[in-house]
C-alpha cells in the first residue's frame, strides 16, 4: 500500500504511474474538490509533452515568446516550441482522472494530521482516523505537514506570490510580459485578447510590488479573481526522505526559482520516486539529474536577487545581443545546465554577474 497526501499534479502523476505498475495507491486530499484553490500561473514549457499528452480542454493558450522589461530596457525572446498556459483546475483534475482510471483511489476532504514511522510500516492520521501504509508520500505543498511530522521539513525560505486574473486588452496574446526589478519578479500571462494573469513574486512587501505592477501595466482593470500563494525556494540541503516517508513537488521544494515554476519538476520527481519505491532504489541518487538543474536555477535566482536596477539594465543590454537571444530561443529553460554553458561561451561578459554571489 502506498499513501499519497496531496492531489496536485506531482501527487496525482505519481499515483498514476504507481497504479499502472499494479501498486495499491490511495490519495488523500484535504480540499473538497481537486484543483481548488488555484495558486499558480499555469505556464509550462513544451517539455510537458515528454511527461504526458495534454487534451485540448486543459489548454487555455499557447505562447510563442516573452518580452522582458527592466527599468529602462526591454528585449523579446521567441520560443523554439510554444509554451502552454494551463487551466490549472482542469489540468489537476485530468491528471487525477488518469490516476483513478489506472486504479488509484481518491479520498477528498481528508486532512492529514500526523504520522509515526514504525519498523515495517508508517502509521498516519487523517480526519482523526489512523491508517497504516507501506510508504507515505508528502505531495502536500510548501508547508508540508508530512515533512513536519516526519522530521524532514528543514528550514525553508519562501517567496510570496500574488496573482490576479484580470480583464484588459492584450496587444499580443501569444507573448508573455516579464518584469524584473529590485526585490521582485513580475509577469503578465495572456489567456486571450481580453484576459490575462498578472502577478508578482517577492520575499517581502508582496502587496506593494503587486499593486505597483498592476498600476503600471493594467490601470483600472477589472479583477476577476485572486490566485495567491507561497513559493518554496529550492534548497540543495532539503531532506526528501525519512525511511518510508518521501517528499515530492513543492513539499520537497522542487521548484525552478528564476521563474518559480514547479509543475514539470514535481512530475519529473514523481517518475524517479516510482523507481525508488518499486525497484528499491535510492531516491536521492535517482534525483541527481533534476537536482543538478534545480541547483543551476537557484544559482540564477541568487544572482538576480543581488542585481540593482542599473545592473538589470546592463544584463538586458547583453541579452539583446543576437548570439545571446539565439541561445535563449534554442534551449529549454527547464534544463539550464546546457543553457548557461552556451551563454557563457558565446557571451563571456555574462560571467561578470557571478560577482554578485560573493
Amino acid at each position: 500500500m502506498i499513501s499519497i497526501i496531496g492531489a496536485g499534479p506531482a501527487g496525482s502523476h505519481l499515483a498514476y504511474l504507481l497504479a499502472k505498475k499494479g501498486q495499491e495507491v490511495n490519495i488523500y486530499e484535504d480540499h473538497k474538490s481537486i484543483g481548488n484553490p488555484v495558486q499558480c500561473t499555469g505556464l509550462v514549457t513544451d517539455s510537458i509533452h515528454q511527461i504526458l499528452k495534454l487534451p485540448k480542454k486543459v489548454i487555455v493558450n499557447k505562447i510563442t515568446g516573452f518580452k522582458v522589461f527592466s527599468k529602462n530596457h526591454s528585449v523579446e525572446i521567441n520560443f523554439k516550441k510554444p509554451n502552454i498556459v494551463l487551466d490549472r483546475m482542469k489540468f489537476d483534475r485530468y491528471v487525477a482522472e488518469k490516476a483513478e482510471d489506472a486504479g488509484a483511489k481518491y479520498f477528498l476532504n481528508h486532512k492529514f494530521e500526523t504520522c509515526k514511522l514504525n519498523k515495517d510500516n508508517v502509521e498516519f492520521m487523517v480526519n482523526n482516523k489512523i491508517f497504516k501504509t507501506d510508504y507515505l508520500v508528502g505531495a502536500d505543498g510548501p508547508f508540508s505537514q508530512v515533512a513536519k511530522s516526519a522530521s524532514i521539513y528543514n528550514k525553508r525560505k519562501f517567496m510570496i506570490g500574488i496573482q490576479a486574473r484580470v480583464t484588459l486588452p492584450v496587444e499580443n496574446p501569444e507573448i508573455i510580459e516579464v518584469y524584473v526589478g529590485e526585490g521582485y519578479f513580475g509577469w503578465l500571462v495572456p489567456e486571450d485578447k481580453n484576459i490575462a494573469r498578472i502577478g508578482t513574486a517577492s520575499y517581502k512587501n508582496a502587496n506593494f510590488f503587486f499593486r505597483s505592477l498592476l498600476n503600471k501595466r493594467a490601470l483600472n482593470v477589472k479583477i476577476r479573481e485572486y490566485q495567491s500563494g507561497v513559493i518554496p525556494m529550492y534548497d540543495p540541503k532539503q531532506k526528501i526522505q525519512n525511511g518510508c516517508v518521501f517528499l515530492i513537488g513543492d513539499a520537497a521544494c522542487q521548484t525552478k526559482n528564476p521563474s518559480h515554476g514547479g509543475i514539470i519538476q514535481g512530475m519529473i520527481a514523481s517518475q524517479f520516486l516510482v523507481k525508488a519505491i518499486t525497484e528499491n532504489k535510492n531516491y536521492k541518487r535517482l534525483l541527481k539529474p533534476l537536482r543538478r538543474e534545480l541547483r543551476y536555477n537557484l544559482f540564477i535566482r541568487r544572482v538576480l536577487d543581488k542585481l540593482s536596477e542599473n545592473d538589470l539594465d546592463k544584463l538586458l543590454l547583453l541579452v539583446k545581443k543576437a548570439n545571446v537571444r539565439k541561445i535563449l530561443e534554442t534551449y529549454d529553460r527547464d534544463f539550464p545546465s546546457k543553457l548557461l554553458f552556451k551563454l557563457l561561451v558565446n557571451e563571456p561578459r555574462l560571467i561578470s554577474f557571478a560577482k554578485f554571489l560573493v
